[in-house]
């Protein structure tokens, strides 16, 4: 836990840390009542708001990338393919089974796969994101119920590996891979695909 995820990430974390230092500060104050006590306590009063409202306003390239991870997400659920390739870089490329998919095959694979099964209750979540420069690497948990004509998953668990990249004032995904899991046994998404 950085000082930067604290006070510009974690808006319930920094919350409940600047209520614990208000209650400590006033009760030091209510103790010892000096001159420097009392301003120590309303200064604590007055600037716990404002850093909550800087918090709030700043959004960091990690949020903006959790961000579209989580639209992706509810468009997939919403087998809304046009918004998921909104967010897919041109330059989109990974590997597959039968070689390299682009940005369009890989839709085309998203869209074949959304006709076989319903994504229902897709929640992200355990998000590692590490920004270097225009170029971002995202690791994070997917849980979803799959629901498919012959069978239903009730609660399918799959961990993604995600490259992005910075266009203009956004990010786009420049690649994606499925982690090996016991819900998923698979490496990469050629074998996914098969």
């Amino acid at each position: 836990m950085s000082l930067r995820w604290l006070l510009l990430e974690s808006r319930f974390t920094l919350a409940a840390v600047l209520v614990v230092v208000c209650f400590v500060v006033i009760w030091i104050w209510q103790r010892r009542r000096t001159r420097m006590t009392g301003r120590l306590a309303g200064a604590c009063v007055v600037l716990s708001p404002l850093l909550l409202l800087l918090s709030v306003a700043i959004v960091t390239d990690r949020e903006r990338i959790a961000a579209v991870c989580r639209e992706m997400a509810v468009a997939v659920g919403s087998s809304k393919i046009d918004q998921v390739g909104q967010h897919i870089s041109r330059s989109f490329q990974t590997a597959s089974r039968n070689g390299m998919l682009d940005r369009d095959d890989f839709l085309d694979v998203v869209r074949s796969a959304l006709k076989r099964w319903d994504v229902e209750e897709e929640r992200l979540s355990d998000f590692e994101i590490e920004t270097r420069g225009d170029r971002a690497t995202v690791s994070f948990r997917a849980t979803c119920r799959l629901v498919g004509p012959e069978l239903m998953l009730p609660r399918h668990v799959s961990v993604w590996d995600l490259e992005f990249s910075r266009e203009g004032s956004g990010w786009k995904v420049v690649d994606v891979q499925p982690r090996r899991t016991a819900m998923m046994p698979v490496d990469s998404l050629g074998d996914l695909l098969r």
